[in-house]
C-alpha cells in the first residue's frame, strides 16, 4: 500500500538516500548532480516551514519510491506561488505514483493558500509533460537553454496551474 508522508529535518537522511538513487535517472531535479548532500537537505528541510515549502516521500512495500517538493517564494509579492518538483524511481514509473505525489503536494499547497503552482520540465521529459499536462498545468512558454544537462544547454517548458479556490479567496479578501 502506498504511503505518502511529509518530510522534516529528522528525515533528511532518508530523503538524501532516495535523492541519490533517483538523481542518475532524472535530469531536472532541484540540485545539480552531487550538490544535494545530507547537510544541504537537512538545512532545506529544517527551513521548509519558514520558506513555505514542503517535501513528501512516497513509500510502497517498505521501499522509498519517489518524492515531491513544493518550494515557495519568500518575496511578499510572490509568496502565493511555488515551484513543484516530482521524482519517481525508474522501476516504479508508469504506475500512477507520480500523480499521487502531485495530488498530495497540491493538497498541501491548497491548504497553505497558494494559488499558483509552476513546473519547469525538460522538453524531452515526456512522462513529466504528460503528468503535468493531464493535471491541468498549461504550457506558458519555452525557457531557452534553461537547463544544463551533461554540460549541454537544454530547453524546458514552463508550465503552471492556478488553484482557483485560493485565487477566488484572495480576490474576495481584496474586494
Amino acid at each position: 500500500m502506498l504511503k505518502i508522508r511529509r518530510m522534516n529535518e529528522q528525515n533528511a537522511e532518508r530523503l538524501h538516500h532516495l535523492y541519490i538513487e533517483i538523481e542518475p535517472e532524472t535530469e531536472d531535479l532541484i540540485f545539480e548532480p552531487g550538490e544535494a548532500g545530507l547537510n544541504t537537505l537537512t538545512n532545506v528541510l529544517k527551513d521548509s516551514d519558514q520558506c513555505r515549502s514542503a517535501f513528501f516521500i512516497a513509500e510502497q512495500d517498505n521501499t522509498d519510491i519517489g518524492f515531491a517538493a513544493i518550494i515557495g517564494h519568500s518575496a511578499i509579492k510572490m509568496n502565493r506561488l511555488a515551484q513543484v518538483i516530482i521524482a519517481v524511481r525508474k522501476e516504479w514509473r508508469e504506475h500512477g505514483y507520480g500523480r499521487k505525489l502531485l495530488v498530495e503536494a497540491e493538497k498541501w499547497a491548497t491548504d497553505n493558500h497558494f494559488f499558483r503552482l509552476e513546473a519547469s520540465i525538460a522538453d524531452d521529459n515526456r512522462a513529466a509533460l504528460l503528468l503535468f499536462g493531464t493535471s491541468d498545468y498549461h504550457v506558458e512558454g519555452i525557457r531557452q537553454s534553461a537547463l544544463f544537462i551533461d554540460d549541454l544547454p537544454k530547453n524546458a517548458f514552463y508550465m503552471a496551474k492556478l488553484i482557483k479556490e485560493n485565487l477566488s479567496d484572495r480576490a474576495r479578501m481584496k474586494g
